[in-house]
């Protein structure tokens, strides 16, 4: 039995339209199901003392990360995440960061993050070594240029690393700037993404949809006419 949008598909491409192939995934982000300090949410962790005690370090975050894969080089392929997130104190980070160096699997697979994530599983699973944005807090600006250690930002089933069943992404990241000693970043700054997603449709599934429920609804007005 044919679906809805294989019908659709099958009627569009009956009158000679076409439709071309969508360039890029769009996910809405949230905090990963495990909670900490006290049901604190996870989304963003830092180790900046805020003076509220170690549940002011936890951000519950909402955002959309965006995977750009329409070039034929993979080489080519980026993602964005913009986000906010804010804590139990009510300060509010703004998070805008650019992932470059696409990877389908890890040259070594003890780079991979685990903690509470799923095993590494380059069939579910994709990865990104290259970083460069800001994350501003309370109008402190950081620039974050490294992830900690060999770590790279890791995303796809079971890939957050705070929830194995969870369509995620984690990543371990920090700003280093000028404090770098031979190729060591020497900051004490760093951010502990934790994001659970949710693909969010394409434009052409929601185009279909809407052919398809207008058409819906001229079958059911003939057919009250008849």
């Amino acid at each position: 039995m044919k679906t809805w949008k294989q019908v659709l598909l099958g009627c569009i491409a009956g009158m000679g339209l076409s439709l071309s192939a969508q360039a890029l995934v769009v996910y809405s982000v949230s905090d990963t199901s495990v909670v900490n300090c006290s049901g604190a949410p996870h989304g963003l962790w830092t180790n900046r003392d805020f003076g509220g005690g170690s549940c002011a370090n936890y951000f519950s975050i909402d955002g959309t990360f965006t995977f750009y894969n329409d070039d034929a080089d993979s080489d080519n392929w980026f993602a964005t995440l913009a986000a906010s997130a804010v804590n139990p104190q009510n300060r509010v980070a703004s998070i805008d960061l650019m992932f470059t160096g696409f990877q389908d699997a890890l040259a070594d697979p003890s780079d991979y993050k685990r903690e509470g994530g799923a095993p590494y599983d380059p069939l579910t699973m994709d990865f990104f070594a290259g970083i460069d944005g800001t994350i501003d807090i309370d109008g402190v600006v950081y620039d974050i240029d490294n992830f900690v250690g060999d770590h790279t930002f890791q995303f796809g089933l079971g890939a957050n690393a705070k929830h194995a069943g969870e369509l995620g992404g984690s990543a371990w990241v920090q700003s280093c700037g000028d404090q770098v000693d031979n190729g060591r970043c020497m900051t004490s700054h760093h951010w502990d993404l934790n994001l659970k997603f949710a693909e969010v449709p394409e434009p052409n599934s929601l185009v279909l949809l809407g052919i398809g429920v207008l058409g819906l609804i001229g079958i059911r007005r003939r057919n009250a006419k008849a």
